[in-house]
């Protein structure tokens, strides 16, 4: 997986036939089966995005807005057409300003028009709406209602029977049932050129996002809901799938990069639309094999992990976002290198006051690599600045970086694995084989490991597998099973207590340690 990034187009259009987008099938034209959840448009709809291009590489003129399909003729950034037939829309640019058309099923066409130069080298928020029971079109630039009117009525969502039509030199199988980005589907030459530029964080819902009028553009990377139909943040970094990381139903529908042309595209980018990204990199030593070189995932593999986040529970407050972050079960479904280990905390620290800036709860990966929540990207913390970056988990030590680190709008990368990776403190994390990782023992989650003595975690671990019979055992999710395994053991082979007391020095058993940072 990659850092938060998004799709870069070239424009090659009609010069590179069937390249340089990417194809999202909508229907299975073989069958008369319902089409996959990105086939919107048989109920209300909302499609989302951001983009950043410029109008040197954008050439098309002004378009001619009203009861046409003159939408066609500008940068065309998402078409969902069907060659000379109706029930289809799409999304382009014409003189630099979105434009947005429909046409429904024997109702007529309309193309509306955005005013605001959005072709302008910086990121902007674009999203379109339509009303299936009346047609009703709107049109927002960065949140701000730019056009609507009344359009076509009826289901425009591609025909689960649809038969494409005999107009690419033979049936276009090859372009009728798909959702393209970034081109024109069917290259019917230079009059309908493409889209050259970045795209991110495509959204495809069927509900009205925004049905009272002006809104605020999100500020973070969306995550999935109910009603999201298909959601691409283009973070994948390589290979030629854009993963749909919505779980509606009828999905994923991924979409599937056709990589050429001349400049090749797309291209994936580490551009973003979005301050204050992270991608942080962490061991825990309690569930780490060190032969392996990775972390085991055996609280995922028995089903322990949470889809709620477990951070505020385990005392780490929220500062910046209101925490109860989600995951969806597919994510904790996943085996292999991304498998899911646990939730962790993120926190950024002002380098002077030591505050607490803002602060993300995110999964930690077998590989090392945290997580958003959805299984992909960085974090998002919607700041910019430099801070000090502290990672916690409830029942590790925590660990602050020694520096602060810079944040802006292209991923910062924290790698705490690495132990020239300056850190808060002296022997601040335990270091086996060449790998930095973090302290283990921490039941009590007071940030200090304690073997014997007032609140120490040892009594903890015998009062979870029941206080008077050291040999039993308490299976779950429980902050005193340190080593990660599922189950909590006071004695035997794989015990906890032996961890705890290997972490403090594992000869002096009145030792302490703490974690250190502001």
């Amino acid at each position: 997986m990659a850092a938060q990034g998004s799709l870069r187009f070239f424009g090659n259009g009609s010069g590179a036939p069937d390249l340089d987008r990417v194809k999202i099938p909508v229907d299975d034209p073989a069958t008369n089966l319902p089409g996959p959840a990105a086939d919107i448009g048989a109920a209300d709809l909302t499609i989302e995005c951001w983009v950043r291009g410029d109008l040197t590489s954008n050439a098309a003129g002004p378009i001619t807005c009203g009861n046409n399909v003159d939408w066609i003729n500008g940068n065309i950034l998402i078409d969902r057409d069907r060659f000379n037939q109706d029930r289809k829309f799409g999304l382009s640019f014409g003189a630099g300003s979105p434009v947005f058309g429909v046409s429904g099923q024997g109702t007529g066409d309309r193309t509306i028009c955005g005013s605001t130069l959005v072709l302008d080298g910086q990121w902007h928020h674009l999203a379109v709406a339509r009303r299936r029971s009346d047609g009703f079109l709107w049109l927002w630039v960065d949140g701000i209602l730019e056009a609507s009117v009344d359009g076509p009525d009826g289901d425009i969502s591609y025909p689960d029977n649809g038969i494409p039509g005999p107009y690419c030199g033979g049936p276009c199988t090859n372009s009728d049932p798909y959702l393209v980005l970034g081109a024109e589907k069917h290259d019917a030459g230079p009059a309908y050129p493409s889209f050259t530029g970045w795209m991110d964080e495509l959204r495809l819902s069927a509900v009205l996002r925004y049905p009272n009028g002006d809104f605020v553009p999100p500020s973070a990377p969306f995550t999935p809901d109910a009603a999201t139909a298909a959601l691409y943040h283009f973070d994948e970094g390589t290979g030629t799938t854009a993963f749909d990381a919505a779980s509606a139903p009828g999905g994923p529908g991924h979409g599937i990069l056709r990589v050429g042309g001349s400049p090749v595209g797309p291209a994936w980018s580490i551009e973003t639309p979005f301050p204050g990204m992270l991608d942080v990199r962490a061991w825990l030593a309690g569930p780490f094999d060190a032969l392996a070189g990775r972390m085991r995932d055996d609280l995922r593999a028995q089903a322990l992990v949470p889809t709620a986040e477990t951070c505020t529970a385990s005392g780490f407050a929220p500062v910046g976002h209101p925490g109860g972050e989600m995951c969806a079960p597919p994510v904790l479904s996943v085996t292999g290198e991304h498998a899911v280990v646990d939730w962790v905390h993120v926190a950024l620290i002002d380098p002077i006051t030591t505050a607490t800036v803002a602060t993300r709860n995110g999964l930690l990966l077998r590989s090392g690599r945290l997580v958003a929540p959805d299984g992909t990207g960085a974090l998002h913390f919607g700041v910019s600045g430099s801070f000090r970056v502290r990672i916690r988990h409830r029942n590790h030590l925590d660990v602050t970086t020694a520096g602060a680190v810079p944040l802006g709008a292209v991923p910062v990368l924290v790698d705490l694995r690495d132990p020239s990776t300056a850190v808060t403190g002296a022997a601040a994390r335990q270091v086996i084989g060449g790998q930095a990782l973090l302290w283990p023992g921490d039941a009590s989650g007071d940030r200090s490991l304690r073997y014997t003595g007032p609140s120490n975690d040892r009594d903890l671990m015998l009062l979870r597998v029941g206080g008077a019979i050291p040999t039993a055992t308490a299976s779950g999710y429980w902050p005193e099973d340190v080593n990660m395994d599922g189950v909590v053991k006071y004695t035997g082979s794989g015990n906890d207590r032996d961890a705890l007391l290997q972490a403090i020095g594992g000869a002096v058993p009145t030792a302490t340690r703490s974690a250190q940072g502001p």
